[in-house]
């Protein structure tokens, strides 16, 4: 056993490349696919780290790492059976963060329920009162997009507007229709920032948002 006191001379002499005298490992290795490395340069990478880098760590592309190259597609709406779908190219994700669900079909006396955009469906929408919305935040490396759909909910509230905006920046406003879909179109973003959709004046209800990444 050697001594306690010992210990860090006799680590130091047996450490770094070539002091163990061996020319070939001693027992058979799969070193990944990599058949010589002479212990200068850089060290080999692992293709897939597993740490967020890797698209398939993180279907939900924010928080947590984001997505890597190409095109990605998200999307949140509330369905039918009240549950919300938030997802990533087709997959579930967490992109979106949103606040309550309105019934259409109680809430709203319009032609929108069940709603059909896109081919997503559903009777139910994001409640825009004084505290709903939805949050998400943009890729800090890709080109990001968003559109969304909307409809006020009283025929009498002419003033209803929605809005969207970037932390610490202006709001994008549109005013909000009764007897018709309303329709962001498709917006431009800003990289790496966080995006609030919430009401501006009087409630009405979001049915529907799709942002696009490219590269």
């Amino acid at each position: 056993v050697t001594a306690a006191a010992d210990v860090p001379e006799v680590v130091k002499a047996g450490a770094g490349y070539g002091k163990l005298g061996w020319t070939e490992a001693p027992v058979a290795a799969d070193n990944g696919g990599i058949s010589e490395f002479n212990g200068t340069g850089d060290d080999p990478v692992d293709p897939d780290p597993g740490n967020g880098e890797d698209p398939g760590d993180n279907p939900g592309g924010n928080p947590g790492g984001e997505q890597e190259g190409g095109n990605h597609v998200h999307v949140f709406y509330y369905d039918s059976s009240n549950s919300a779908v938030n997802l990533t190219d087709g997959k579930p994700g967490n992109y979106f963060t949103a606040t309550a669900k309105t019934d259409l079909s109680s809430d709203y006396n319009q032609a929108f329920n069940p709603w059909s955009i896109g081919g997503y469906t559903s009777s139910k929408g994001v409640k825009m009162n004084s505290t709903g919305a939805v949050t998400f935040t943009t890729s800090a490396t890709l080109n990001s997009s968003v559109r969304f759909y909307f409809i006020r909910r009283k025929s009498g509230d002419t003033s209803a507007r929605i809005q969207i905006f970037a932390e610490g920046g202006e709001p994008t406003v549109f005013d909000t229709p009764y007897d018709s879909l309303g329709d962001s179109g498709e917006l431009q973003l800003t990289k790496g920032a966080k995006y609030t959709i919430k009401q501006d004046n009087k409630e009405q209800a979001l049915l529907l948002v799709i942002v696009n990444e490219t590269e």
